[in-house]
């Protein structure tokens, strides 16, 4: 099995993977290219993720594969759980839990042993329940995970945070030092070795070799791993930063009302229609100019249009109108959130050559910011290609990250 120094640069990621044909193709270019870390969750598509990948990765023996556990399923009870502010999830790593989810995780991905645990976003708790009770209950968690590295469940824990990373954190800028205390104090051999956190061009928190969490990280010997690279939050929304993809043959909303249209007829035609779909046909046609964004856009498509055309006689045209309707929206709202992005870009030194693709200088910069790995969701053979120099351990900027650690291994191992 690759031991954490060996894991490739470029991580797999599967939010929103869904083992299609394309993204199970793009999988096994990545992992033929050297592509040998996978990050997942037990939340991803409802455990559908893991089992998809568990499928695929069998029979590959040398992938280092990540799950995450803590949010509860639809109404799953757990001992210690919350509710959180949504008012729709509940939250625990309660050992009790994290044990279920190992088996199952390890169920689903056909592993023996899980390479990789990590408490996932327990921000909740320090929010709901305050600093005290959160750092206790991380502390029996982090209990819990060496007992399951000594039972030969799991090899490494760790956590993945959206607030780790952020100078306002509420436990102040040594916050990872303090888990990395828990740790020892549990076991001064601990297997606490992974931190994940969001790393992109607009919420950089720790842009520099020198910034606490990056300092603290090399410090103590953890690997960071940096989610949402190509996704950025900004005060005024989402942003992409990706060249953008060209604007689609003809307009979403011309699609949209010609499926309107198409919709309208057939309910007419078929004597189906009733006292809701006209509404929804209407709700969708004014709210449409709003639907900007990509998760905008397949809510729209999935929790409205689908369902509204699936309770209709399949025709050729119903089903075509559909799929333009949503190829051509989430082209636009790409193209959006991409073009929003370069004005992010535009402050940005990024590394790599100028004709090069963004993706892949983006990523560069996220190296050569001294991150160890970035996680990326690489849906198809297009997304593989872009990043597949970083996938190579003779890119520069991999030696140059391998070196880093090398030296700070060396320096660790003086002290």
């Amino acid at each position: 099995m690759p031991d954490l120094h060996d894991l490739s640069a470029i991580g797999f990621g599967t939010y929103r993977w869904t083992a299609t044909p394309e993204q199970v193709h793009a999988l096994h270019l990545a992992l033929e290219a050297g592509c040998n870390l996978v990050d997942t969750a037990a939340t991803y598509g409802a455990g559908l993720t893991e089992r998809g990948l568990g499928r695929e990765l069998h029979r590959r023996d040398r992938v280092f594969v990540i799950t995450k556990a803590g949010y509860l399923h639809d109404g799953e009870l757990a001992p210690g759980a919350v509710m959180l502010t949504d008012g729709r999830s509940g939250y625990s790593i309660h050992p009790d839990l994290l044990a279920q989810r190992i088996a199952e995780s390890a169920r689903h991905l056909h592993r023996d042993v899980l390479d990789g645990f990590l408490l996932h976003n327990p921000e909740h708790l320090l929010a709901i329940k305050g600093a005290a009770a959160y750092l206790r209950d991380v502390s029996l968690a982090f209990e819990f995970c060496e007992r399951a590295v000594d039972e030969g469940r799991i090899r490494f824990y760790g956590i993945s945070s959206n607030t780790l990373s952020q100078s306002d954190h509420p436990l102040g800028p040594s916050a990872l030092d303090t888990l990395v205390t828990i740790a020892r104090s549990i076991n001064t051999d601990h297997h606490f070795r992974l931190v994940q956190f969001p790393h992109n061009l607009a919420e950089r928190h720790v842009a520099h070799a020198d910034a606490p969490l990056f300092a603290a990280a090399a410090r103590h010997g953890l690997r960071t791993l940096g989610n949402r690279p190509l996704s950025a939050k900004t005060k005024t929304g989402p942003v992409r930063l990706l060249d953008p993809p060209s604007p689609p043959p003809r307009p979403a909303a011309d699609a949209l009302g010609d499926l309107a249209r198409t919709v309208d007829d057939t309910l007419t035609d078929t004597g189906l229609r009733t006292a809701d779909t006209p509404p929804a046909l209407a709700t969708v046609l004014k709210q449409w100019p709003q639907v900007r964004t990509v998760d905008a856009v397949e809510f729209m498509v999935e929790q409205v249009l689908t369902p509204l055309v699936t309770r209709l006689p399949r025709t050729p045209r119903l089903t075509t109108l559909l799929a333009e309707v949503h190829t051509a929206a989430l082209t636009e709202a790409r193209r959006t959130q991409a073009l929003a992005g370069a004005r992010v870009v535009e402050q940005t030194q990024l590394a790599g050559h100028p004709g090069d693709p963004m993706a892949l200088r983006v990523c560069e910069t996220y190296l050569r910011d001294g991150l160890d790995h970035v996680l990326l969701g690489m849906r198809n053979a297009d997304h593989v290609h872009t990043v597949a120099p970083l996938l190579n351990g003779n890119h520069p900027a991999r030696r140059a990250r391998d070196e880093h650690h090398r030296l700070a291994a060396v320096d660790t191992t003086h002290r």
